[in-house]
């Protein structure tokens, strides 16, 4: 049997009135009407065998209902339970963000140091380098040690509460959006 395009236009109709009743959603209704026609015409070869052609399309449509109906669920099911997974370790992702986010801004600002006192200030900070152990390895004075990272951690503590002020604003704009 070949599918004339006088049929495809006969189905088309009724196909889409299916559909639309089914899934209630225009759009999706012309979408799947389409989907069946293309079927119809890349297969005309096995519609030499059927007896009943409007049997034939009509269960192809109800199938595609049904497809598209599981799809939906399983998709649903999916999103749920990623949203839930989601919700479960969001204050750990944020947590551990935060802190990235803390560490890249720390060494960005670490950088931005005269070299002596970064020098002083990672010895003694991330190290753990006594004020007397960082005077002998760098032959200066214990007084200039405490120079050094008085002045490391004023210049810190300002750039990081601006920049702290900054992060809190755009968290906050993020979440309230």
């Amino acid at each position: 049997m070949e599918i004339k395009e006088s049929i495809l236009i006969e189905y088309e109709n009724r196909l889409h009135a299916f559909f639309l009743k089914h899934v209630k959603m225009k759009d999706i209704a012309e979408d799947f009407t389409q989907d069946i026609l293309l079927k119809l015409w890349v297969n005309q070869q096995i519609l030499q065998n059927v007896k009943d052609l409007d049997n034939y399309i009509f269960t192809m449509a109800r199938h595609h209902v049904m497809d598209h109906f599981r799809r939906a669920r399983l998709e649903h099911s999916y999103r749920t339970s990623l949203y839930e997974t989601i919700q479960h370790n969001e204050p750990a992702a944020i947590k551990r963000l935060m802190q990235e986010d803390f560490n890249s801004r720390l060494h960005f600002i670490l950088d931005t140091l005269p070299p002596r006192q970064k020098e002083v200030f990672e010895l003694s900070k991330l190290h753990g380098l006594s004020h007397d152990e960082i005077a002998a390895k760098l032959n200066i004075s214990n007084k200039t040690v405490r120079n050094h990272l008085f002045e490391a951690m004023k210049y810190l503590r300002e750039k990081m509460q601006v920049d702290t002020i900054a992060f809190v604003s755009g968290m906050t704009m993020y979440f309230m959006a």
